[in-house]
C-alpha cells in the first residue's frame, strides 16, 4: 500500500503540470484522467528516480524520439483513459524528480499529434512519440483548457438591435 507522502507527491505533480503546461486539473474527480487541455487528456505519473539513461539518450538533440513499442508503464495508463473524454488525445506525462528541476516526458500516439501539428522532419513510420516538456511547449504551446486563440468571441450582440 502506498504511503500518504506518495499520494501527496502525485497531487503536487498534477498541480505543477497544470501550472506549467496550462492544463485544467481534474484528478480529484476520481477517473483515470488527471488533467485536461483543449486538445488532450493527460494521466500524470511521477517518480523520484532519475529518467532512464536510454530515454535521455533517445530524445537528446531533437527533444523527441519515435517508439515502436510502448513500455507497460506508459501503455497501461493510456488504456485506462480509453473511453473518457473521447474528443481529446490521450497523453501520459512521466515526471522524473531525481533531477532539479523535475524533467517531464510526454508520450503520445504519433498520428494523433500529427493531426494537430503536421509531420516533424525526419519522421517516416507510424508509432508513438516521446518528447521532452520543453519540446512540448515549443511545438504545442501552453495548452490551456480554453486557450484564447480558440475561444468563442464573448462580444454580446445588442439586446434590441432595431431600437437604435
Amino acid at each position: 500500500m502506498r504511503g500518504n507522502r506518495n499520494g501527496s507527491r502525485g497531487k503536487d505533480n498534477e498541480r505543477r503540470l497544470a501550472k506549467r503546461y496550462g492544463f485544467l486539473k481534474v484528478g480529484q474527480l476520481g477517473d483515470a484522467v488527471d488533467l485536461l487541455g483543449a486538445d488532450v487528456k493527460v494521466q500524470a505519473k511521477h517518480t523520484k528516480r532519475r529518467a532512464p539513461a536510454a530515454l535521455e539518450r533517445a530524445v537528446a538533440g531533437r527533444g523527441w524520439a519515435r517508439l515502436d513499442i510502448l513500455p507497460a508503464y506508459v501503455s497501461e495508463p493510456l488504456w485506462a483513459m480509453d473511453g473518457l473524454y473521447p474528443d481529446r488525445i490521450p497523453v501520459v506525462v512521466w515526471s522524473y524528480g531525481g533531477h532539479r528541476p523535475t524533467r517531464d516526458y510526454f508520450y503520445v500516439r504519433a498520428r494523433q499529434m500529427y493531426a494537430l501539428h503536421g509531420w516533424p522532419e525526419g519522421y517516416t513510420l507510424p508509432g508513438w512519440l516521446v518528447m521532452t516538456g520543453q519540446y512540448w511547449l515549443e511545438n504545442h504551446g501552453r495548452e490551456g483548457y480554453n486557450p484564447p486563440d480558440r475561444m468563442v468571441s464573448l462580444e454580446l450582440a445588442p439586446e434590441n438591435p432595431g431600437a437604435e
